[in-house]
């Protein structure tokens, strides 16, 4: 259930990403990590399950709840030691960087 406008929410929103735009890459990989491991909880993971076939109308809560721990785990795992900030990615021989800008 909503419980505030768009408005109010995109405010609150905009604050946080600039109160964190000016964050290392271990305080973004932390946040990540917790965030992660949130969603892992067995509540709030049967919480989204419930949610999502509600939702979706797909599978059953129980499957979904499995799922959604399996998703929680490969993000840990997928985003692990990488780099989100600043260049992530560069090719000296061809003479091209890819970065992410901290303020989004």
């Amino acid at each position: 259930m909503i419980t505030e406008g768009v408005e109010q929410a995109v405010r609150r929103a905009r604050k946080a990403q600039s109160q964190f735009a000016r964050s290392s890459q271990t305080a973004v990989d932390d946040l990540v990590a917790a965030v992660g491991w949130a969603g892992y909880q067995e509540d709030a993971a049967r919480h989204i399950a419930r949610f999502s076939h509600a939702e979706t109308g797909l599978g059953d809560p129980d499957a979904v709840f499995v799922l959604q721990c399996l998703r929680v785990l490969g993000m840990l795992r997928d985003l692990d030691g990488v780099r989100t900030l600043g260049i992530v990615e560069e090719d000296a021989e061809r003479g091209w960087s890819r970065s992410r800008s901290r303020s989004g």
